[in-house]
């Protein structure tokens, strides 16, 4: 790609308006997936992105070592945000088997190594533009419409656990947002589509 022509739509300058979206059909999801099934360091990026809603930098500061000897049901503990705050992550069976996959096409990977290493340079890891591009990338491919980068990922962790009915004070507090609209705004949930939800019979 040129100079210049990175883009970066999660960061977006003072001349840009541009939101980046979460991605609300979960058959593109899915698609997107598949598409990185034979890609294990792609598939635990995305899998870990949409599964538990960890940032995508917080993803890049990760070691091979914080993740290689997790198993089903274990938890991850890691720094979040400017702050590095500390948090438990669970992994869950989707995120276990991503790691097992990951560790198998991997298993000379150094545990002092980037999680999400460079494919030309494994000793480096991604760049948050370089993850953002590959999201645009992976959106494109299943032809997912929208503005779409790296915070689609957890964008997307959150629309869907509030469309499922997950409890939004305890996903405000995960998130670490100062309030209730602010999580649903940072997944573009309407009050409309929370309305519907505490609707819902039990």
């Amino acid at each position: 790609m040129p100079k210049g022509d990175h883009k970066n739509w999660d960061h977006p300058n003072k001349k840009q308006s541009t939101r980046v979206e979460p991605i609300k059909d979960k058959e593109k999801i899915n698609a997107i997936k598949g598409l990185l099934s034979d890609q294990p360091r792609d598939f635990l990026l995305w899998t870990l992105g949409l599964q538990t809603g960890i940032r995508a930098t917080d993803i890049l500061n990760l070691k091979v070592e914080d993740v290689r000897y997790l198993g089903n049901g274990d938890w991850l503990q890691i720094k979040e945000g400017k702050k590095k705050k500390l948090n438990q992550i669970f992994i869950n069976p989707e995120v276990y088997k991503a790691i097992v996959r990951y560790n198998e096409a991997y298993p000379d990977s150094p545990d002092h190594s980037p999680l999400i290493f460079n494919l030309r340079e494994p000793e480096k890891g991604l760049s948050i533009v370089h993850v953002a591009n590959l999201v645009r990338k992976w959106c494109q491919t299943v032809n997912c419409k929208g503005r779409f980068g790296a915070r689609t990922m957890r964008k997307s962790f959150v629309f869907h656990q509030i469309k499922s009915g997950e409890n939004i004070a305890s996903l405000r507090k995960r998130m670490g947002h100062s309030s209730e609209k602010m999580t649903r705004e940072y997944a573009d949930v309407s009050d409309e589509d929370v309305q519907r939800l505490c609707m819902r019979v039990l």
